[in-house]
């Protein structure tokens, strides 16, 4: 299903968008908030709203001395 959603999401960008609820009652409460934030994927977690996003992370070096690669 999720495939699904991102090839819509794709096809019409702002038009379609994944929400991931913990409590399913909850939708009510948090839709405009939700789109508001203008995210394309959101999940919702005890009211906090998560959304991905990719970071950077330092490298560490191994026994060897180096950092992998």
């Amino acid at each position: 299903m999720w495939g699904l959603v991102r090839s819509a999401q794709t096809e019409r960008p702002g038009r379609v968008v994944l929400l991931d609820l913990d409590e399913p009652g909850s939708l009510a409460d948090l839709a405009g908030k939700v789109l508001a934030g203008g995210e394309p994927q959101t999940a919702v977690r005890a009211g906090t709203m998560f959304v991905p996003r990719l970071t950077t992370v330092p490298r560490e070096p191994t026994e060897s001395g180096t950092a992998h690669r």
